[in-house]
């Protein structure tokens, strides 16, 4: 590239040149000058070209070294939005105008055991049929859709919006999120509702009638005395219920935390045992207590009733023989066991046995006042306390409570 110092050199020697031209008469020295001169001219113009040529490449390392570096950038960028997308809870696919797969993060490929669908000839994910045609759907309208699908036994919500530049539709993108827990809780709430409503309608029922024979016939007072009983019995009964499942309802708190503390078993299996002891004397019933003493971290009020709930269950089916608490340390667990001699029951009902309102035999647990809730508390608060319980029980020979706490 020519610059002003070269021009003015040039110029400079042109002159020089012109005025020796002019100075000499003989040709041969003519000759020779300009055989100089035209020398002089092509390295001139030669250095003008080497010059122009390492500016071109300085000018192209440059060009390449900002290409490089805004690509550099763009792939930066790329990476940190793909891993930004990647580690969304919920799953995430991008369709072009034409209804193809340009982009999806792992958590879809999760959600439905699949292998990238990208630069595939995947048209509107046709791979997995229940998301079709809601998709094919929004994708014809270019509008906002949410729909709920179902797909091998689990359910997923998805929200569709549809992407455009200057009003020009140029895909669609696809938010999933799996709402399985959701639905189970929704159903869960609803079944338990149902059971509470049931549940409660049952002492209500024989309450009302009682005091609606009594308000409207005459009684004898021998028969007011039975109906009086069976009222306080139907109202216990409720109390209880009530009690049971203002406990459940706060143990169901996501936010509910236990305030532990440093706490004796044994002494914490003998206070709750004192509670009992009338009940078990009058069935002449033998209560065992083999407890090795040793201070877990437990909320106490809260434990205290899981041995109370499993003592009164031991004490509703148990009309002769034992009832026995054994208690000791295993490697990293305390193992705290509620055995009885009871009538026991079949090995298909002990899946079930934690469940609310769950009644081996609902005749006799109405009988005694069970509210169906006791075994369900006592699970969630021993599983609150980062410990496991199972059951065993055999029919006529009795059933066994087995917890285990760590230490």
């Amino acid at each position: 590239m020519l610059n002003s110092k070269d021009i003015q050199y040039f110029i400079v020697v042109q002159v020089i040149y012109f005025i020796i031209m002019i100075a000499m008469t003989a040709p041969l020295i003519e000759g020779v000058f300009a055989i100089l001169w035209i020398v002089y001219s092509f390295y001139f113009f030669r250095g003008i070209l080497k010059k122009q040529k390492q500016v071109n490449l300085q000018q192209s390392n440059e060009i390449k070294y900002q290409v490089g570096k805004a690509l550099d950038e763009v792939e930066s960028s790329n990476l940190k939005l793909s891993k930004l997308v990647n580690t969304l809870a919920g799953g995430v696919v991008l369709i072009d105008e034409k209804g193809f797969i340009k982009m999806e993060n792992q958590t879809f490929l999760s959600m439905f055991n699949l292998e990238s669908l990208m630069d595939q000839e995947y048209h509107l994910i046709e791979k997995i049929k229940p998301l079709f045609q809601p998709i094919i759907e929004a994708f014809t309208a270019e509008v906002n859709k949410r729909v709920q699908i179902k797909n091998h036994e689990r359910f997923f919500d998805l929200i569709m919006t549809p992407i455009f530049d200057d009003s020009v539709f140029e895909g669609l993108l696809i938010l999933v999120n799996d709402i399985t827990e959701l639905k189970i809780a929704e159903q869960f709430q609803k079944q338990f509702t149902a059971d509470v409503s049931h549940e409660l309608k049952t002492p209500l029922s024989a309450i009302l009638g009682m005091t609606e024979i009594m308000i409207n016939s005459p009684v004898k007072p021998d028969k007011q005395k039975e109906f009086l009983k069976t009222l306080h019995e139907e109202a216990d009964r409720l109390e209880k219920m009530i009690k049971d499942l203002l406990i459940i309802s706060k143990l169901d708190r996501i936010d509910l935390e236990f305030i532990k503390t440093p706490t004796s078993i044994k002494t914490l299996v003998e206070k709750s045992s004192r509670l009992l002891q009338t009940q078990i004397e009058r069935k002449n019933l033998q209560l065992i207590i083999k407890v090795d003493d040793y201070r877990l971290m437990l909320e106490e009020q809260k434990f205290h009733q899981v041995m109370v709930n499993l003592l009164s269950n031991a004490l509703q089916y148990t009309d002769h023989g034992s009832i026995t608490i054994e208690g000791k340390k295993l490697n990293e667990f305390y193992q705290l066991k509620v055995m009885d001699t009871g009538i026991g029951m079949d090995e298909e009902h002990l899946p079930f046995v934690f469940k609310r309102f769950y009644r081996v035999d609902a005749a006799r647990s109405r009988e005694s006042g069970g509210s169906g809730l006791g075994l369900s508390i006592v699970k969630n608060v021993v599983v609150k306390h980062g410990g496991q319980i199972q059951v065993i029980s055999q029919i006529n020979q009795g059933t066994t409570f087995t917890i285990l706490l760590p230490i």
